[in-house]
């Protein structure tokens, strides 16, 4: 049996979502910088001096398979949106409701078309958990998120 769908990384779905429905007059008029964490070149801790972090990146994927007189099999991609800012906690808590917001604006409806470069139908936020350390003045919330797609129908070969 082999699925239909290849596994996908999200991550750059989650960056398009979250600078495309970003709104700057929620966060003092300043868009942090939102990335991929495999594409960051630099260590942060200089630049969080300058700017603020949204990072993104992949914690785990899951399969269910149902028997519903076929074989078909749901999948959900988990993603941490790690959001860091050197600027204080009131920072902190404005890019999160920022965040939140961007990603329950698209949360039954990811993508405006059918396009196969979005395989996911909803988002899920999870819960969120602040890793705080002001011994570095890094004030941090890591924020986890769950895509689920669409049932599969298994296709035996």
């Amino acid at each position: 049996m082999t699925l239909t769908r290849d596994l996908l990384d999200n991550t750059a779905n989650l960056v398009n979502i979250l600078n495309a429905g970003w709104t700057a007059s929620n966060t003092d008029n300043k868009t942090p910088v939102i990335v991929r964490v495999q594409d960051i070149a630099t260590p942060l801790m200089k630049d969080l001096q300058q700017a603020d972090f949204i990072l993104i990146y992949s914690i785990g994927y899951d399969e269910e398979y149902i028997d519903l007189g076929a074989y078909n099999v749901k999948s959900e991609d988990r993603y941490s949106i790690d959001i860091r800012t050197a600027n204080g906690q009131a920072r902190l808590r404005k890019l999160w409701k920022e965040v939140r917001r961007c990603l329950w604006a698209k949360r039954k409806n990811p993508v405006d078309d059918a396009s196969a470069a979005f395989p996911f139908s909803f988002i899920v936020p999870l819960n969120r958990i602040d890793l705080t350390d002001k011994s570095k003045t890094l004030f941090r919330f890591v924020y986890d998120v769950e895509l689920r797609r669409p049932v599969e129908k298994v296709v035996t070969t």
